[in-house]
């Protein structure tokens, strides 16, 4: 397994193999190319040649058409002359018969091509091909000799619900008795122990995520029932594991789009949970139970269905969309989210709401009929903190998520002010990253340092979405600075984001310090790299961090090669390889 995002917006271009038992994390030798950060890839096991290909992805702000290969021990960068053009959300499968891996789709294209080991080929299939997608399922059915391809997002934006198969030569568009509904981002694989293709989850046009198992025969689909079952999810990773002789199902995204990194299998016939993740999706629950005002008038109890928001009755793509309304000066506030309930408030002019939702139970809105006013502070910073929390869900950094990111964090700036709150910081932190991705770097430094002087009000780093605490920001101020080439600058932001906790032994502690050697490192100063890098190995043994010893070490070994001191170096690169994953 290879890259993908985090929740946060971190992109990963991390290597994970699957033992049977546990994941276990590949690390590459020190000095070797590996594929850049990204999620959205189209990967596939190339059998006849024993090695992993990845191609293309993106980034919020990158897009690839590159081609590697990962032999069990290193990357291999192996672009050929012609192939793809850049996309994200493409397909790849692997065909054993003809020893050919086949990507078809992503972006808003519907191109197919081929990969031989060692060049990509465009096919022109003898009739007509699929319609345009993304995020669909593609799989090689091998009792049938042909891949598969189901569902995805078409160029429109309509979901599809069709199946088709391609022989090598030309598509075929089928039409099986039942189908699974219309999604994308459903995870599927071939399981060569019962000749059956699996198809798991996905999310439907209100970005509701299934949960939901199917198998295709290779003439009909069916619905498996089961219990228990991996919770909803859209973007999982499946795969045959041939030792464990059954499905392995990783990761995705949940209701809320938060990421999952639990681990389960599949044998034909029940799920079962092989590795528990470090987080749950509480919400989950509660998301299906989203409700709408069905009349102006408030004055009385209100009746509540689900997925639904809005006087018109426009979909509810999730709890975020219940969110400032600056027409009607409409609220949607949470509080005491739990696994069985949540509640939380609605404003809208004269009117103000009380909600509740029981796991099981249908919503419940009471109303109270107030005299006319505006938003109280203590509603803005409720509808402040709801749009921050939509302006974070947008992750896939299509151009046209970025200007609704952007509105989006200029109204909670908005209403942050209007409510007095410091914890109007957090926007401006995160406007400081779009502003610095598209290469306005004065602009994100004037806002870090306006959102520094309101972090610093705050005294100190406290729970919940708005949060951001000074060290964070001063972080991110040195990382603009370092992409400048002012690492003075760069170092005296760090050294002040380390200076709070150098006596608490905090997790950030070891992070600064990394950067830190970098920057020296790039400054010329190796021998306050060295310093800097033995500084973070301390920090990670302290917190028991392994990934983070690995990469001290070898900082620590990069910093000793630039003086010379070779042995030295050979001797921390060891360390870092004998670590534990």
């Amino acid at each position: 397994m290879f890259g993908g995002a985090s929740d946060s917006g971190t992109f990963f271009n991390d290597t994970w193999e699957w033992t049977g038992t546990a994941w276990f994390r590949r690390v590459s030798p020190p000095g070797a190319m590996r594929p850049a950060a990204r999620a959205w890839a189209a990967a596939a096991f190339d059998a006849a040649r024993g090695r992993l290909l990845v191609f293309g992805g993106s980034t919020f702000s990158d897009s690839y058409r590159d081609t590697w290969l990962w032999d069990g021990s290193r990357w291999i960068r192996a672009d050929s002359a012609t192939g793809p053009e850049e996309r994200a959300s493409a397909a790849i499968a692997n065909d054993t018969a003809r020893h050919r891996l086949v990507l078809f789709g992503g972006g808003n294209t519907n191109d197919t091509w081929e990969w031989d080991g060692g060049h990509w080929i465009a096919i022109v299939p003898a009739g007509p091909p699929p319609p345009a997608r993304r995020r669909h399922a593609l799989v090689y059915d091998a009792a049938r000799r042909r891949i598969l391809l189901f569902a995805g997002v078409a160029a429109d934006g309509r979901l599809l619900d069709d199946t088709w198969t391609w022989d090598g030569v030309q598509w075929t568009a089928l039409a099986p008795g039942t189908s699974p509904p219309r999604r994308s981002g459903a995870a599927a694989a071939y399981d060569p122990g019962r000749g059956r293709v699996v198809l798991f989850g996905g999310a439907d046009e209100g970005d509701r995520k299934w949960g939901d198992t199917w198998e295709w025969d290779g003439a009909a689909w069916s619905q498996r029932a089961t219990k228990p079952a991996p919770p909803p999810r859209e973007l999982a990773l499946l795969a045959y594991d041939a030792a464990g002789k059954r499905m392995v199902l990783f990761g995705g995204l949940d209701t809320l789009g938060h990421a999952l990194d639990d681990t389960w299998g599949w044998d034909g016939q029940r799920w079962s949970l092989l590795v528990p993740g470090t987080r749950t999706d509480t919400a989950a629950l509660h998301l299906a139970r989203a409700f709408y005002w069905t009349r102006r008038d408030a004055a009385r109890l209100v009746a509540a269905q689900e997925r639904y928001l809005g006087d018109e009755g426009r979909y509810a793509r999730s709890l975020a969309d219940l969110e400032l309304d600056t027409a009607r000066y409409s609220v949607m506030a949470l509080t005491e989210v739990t696994d069985s309930s949540w509640a939380g408030s609605v404003a809208r002019g004269p009117a103000r709401c009380a909600v509740g939702v029981r796991k099981d139970a249908p919503p419940r809105i009471a109303c109270i009929r107030r005299p006319g006013r505006v938003l109280t502070a203590t509603e803005a910073r409720d509808s402040a903190r709801a749009q921050l929390g939509r302006a974070l869900m947008i992750r896939e950094g299509a151009p046209d998520d970025r200007p609704r990111k952007r509105d989006l964090l200029f109204q909670a700036v908005t209403l942050f002010r209007l409510a007095g709150d410091a914890d109007e910081a957090r926007p401006l932190a995160e406007l400081a990253t779009l502003d610095d991705q598209a290469g306005r770097r004065d602009s994100a430094l004037a806002r870090l340092r306006l959102a520094l002087k309101l972090a610093g009000r705050r005294g100190g780093m406290r729970s919940g979405i708005a949060t951001v605490p000074e060290a964070a920001i001063l972080v991110q101020m040195g990382e603009i600075y370092r992409h400048d080439a002012a690492f003075d600058s760069a170092l005296a932001c760090w050294r002040r984001a380390l200076a709070p906790y150098q006596q608490q032994h905090s997790s950030l502690e070891g992070s600064v310090l990394m950067s830190i050697g970098a920057a020296e490192l790039d400054a010329g100063r190796a021998d306050s790299a060295v310093a800097a890098f033995r500084g973070a190995q301390v920090a990670a043994l302290r917190a028991g961090d392994t990934r983070s010893q690995r990469d001290a070490l070898l900082g620590w070994a990069r910093a000793l090669d630039r003086l010379g001191r070779s042995d030295e170096a050979a001797r921390y690169r060891a360390q870092a390889a004998n670590l534990p994953p």
